[in-house]
C-alpha cells in the first residue's frame, strides 16, 4: 500500500505530457506554481501549444476561470467564423 501523499502535481504532469505532443493544452495555476512555468508569462518555452492561466492574486481561482471562460469564447468565436 502507498502511504505518501498524493503528488499535487499529477495533472500537470499530464498536461506535459500532452504538450510534449503538440497538442493545445490549457493549465490553470496557482499564483505560486512549479518553477516549470516560469513567472509573469502565459506560455511554456518548452511546450510551445500549452497556455497558462495564473492567478493574480493568491486564492483568486474566480479570476483565473473568468480567463479561461473569455479564452474559450474567443476560441468559439473564431471558429465560428471559420478562422
Amino acid at each position: 500500500m502507498n502511504t505518501e501523499p498524493p503528488d499535487e502535481n499529477t495533472p500537470k504532469h499530464c498536461n506535459f505530457k500532452i504538450g510534449a505532443l503538440g497538442t493545445p493544452v490549457w493549465v490553470a495555476l496557482s499564483q505560486a506554481a512549479d518553477w516549470r512555468f516560469l513567472r509573469d508569462r502565459e506560455d511554456n518555452p518548452w511546450y510551445p501549444t500549452m497556455r497558462l492561466f495564473r492567478q493574480i492574486e493568491r486564492g483568486d481561482w474566480v479570476g483565473v476561470f473568468g480567463r479561461v471562460r473569455d479564452a474559450v469564447q474567443n476560441l468559439s468565436r473564431l471558429k465560428a467564423s471559420g478562422r
